[in-house]
């Protein structure tokens, strides 16, 4: 019998929060004008501050589990692990240099 290495479940959650932050920060990013209109600037910096920052960062701490549980064992999923470190470590650094500089009036 030919049997196959799972996948890493964390690796999968780590390549899933990646993509799910991405989506996250062009959407926000996409209808900031309506929530600019809506609420101060400043309830619009907290939540930036809070949720564009939370999944990117479970997204890499979720990948870097899964590509050493990938290392360790007979697991398949080190690719995806690996990508979604680089898409949360984008989107995290996005969102704490170049985000907060767009709604800066100075």
């Amino acid at each position: 019998m030919d049997e196959k290495s799972p996948y890493s479940g964390f690796a999968i959650t780590g390549f899933i929060l990646g993509i799910i932050s991405v989506f996250a920060i062009t959407g926000f990013v996409g209808g900031m004008l309506n929530i600019l209109i809506a609420f101060p600037v400043f309830i619009v910096i907290i939540i930036l501050v809070t949720l564009l920052r939370i999944i990117p960062i479970l997204g890499i701490i979720f990948s870097l589990i899964g590509m050493f549980k990938t290392g360790k064992k007979k697991k398949k999923g080190k690719l995806l692990a690996i990508i979604g470190l680089i898409l949360s470590t984008m989107i995290f650094v996005y969102s704490i240099y170049i985000l907060p500089r767009l709604f800066s009036y100075g």
